[in-house]
């Protein structure tokens, strides 16, 4: 069952969950989603920044700048987002998607930019299942691309109920048309099922 349509707006105010639940999340990530991620922190917020947030991180352990195939924990790349937005973005969750844009554009390489604009994003999100399969341990996920119109569903793991890791994934997929030197139309967020998570994505 699919619930009514939601805007990233939407998905930025949904009700956080505590640090002890986000914590708890089983599941691993790789380090790719947490390039630079302290030194990005630094140019932007000053060079204690990456500190504050891992002193708060508590047994939550993340490298500075992880290797791109390294497996981190899920949860821990959730609480320092979740503790960016706390101590620099005076708990506006709308406020990280410029930011994650903008280090996404600034990490990426020139080869992979000049790929992705040739290809356009439809290409890579029509391979979503199979990158999400070597990109992150929980569930798994499904995409049907017509034109330019993607369809994306992520099914059967709890993570994917996590109001943070929902906007990180609009957020990427955002990114991702930026990143084609494409323009968004439109993206709207959907509750599918239990432990499902949808996104309507359309670019020109």
């Amino acid at each position: 069952m699919v619930d009514r349509a939601r805007s990233i707006d939407d998905v930025a105010r949904e009700a956080a969950w505590s640090a002890d639940a986000t914590c708890a999340l089983s599941g691993t990530v790789r380090g790719l989603l947490v390039r630079r991620w302290a030194e990005n922190l630094r140019r932007r917020f000053g060079a204690d920044a990456a500190d504050r947030v891992k002193s708060r991180m508590g047994t939550l352990a993340l490298e500075d700048d992880p290797r791109d195939d390294a497996w981190v924990p899920v949860a821990a790349q959730l609480r320092a987002t979740e503790l960016v937005v706390e101590l620099f973005l005076d708990g506006d969750r709308r406020a990280l998607a410029p930011i994650v844009i903008d280090d996404a554009l600034r990490n990426a390489s020139t080869m992979s930019k000049l790929a992705l604009r040739a290809a356009g994003p439809g290409a890579l999100l029509s391979r979503t299942g199979s990158l999400h399969g070597q990109a992150c341990s929980e569930g798994r996920a499904e995409a049907i691309v017509q034109g330019s119109r993607a369809r994306l569903r992520y099914l059967e793991s709890p993570l994917f109920e996590h109001p943070t890791w929902r906007l990180l994934a609009m957020i990427g997929a955002c990114g991702l048309v930026a990143l084609s030197s494409r323009t968004l139309v439109s993206i709207e967020a959907h509750d599918v099922g239990p432990h499902g998570f949808g996104l309507e994505i359309a670019w020109r």
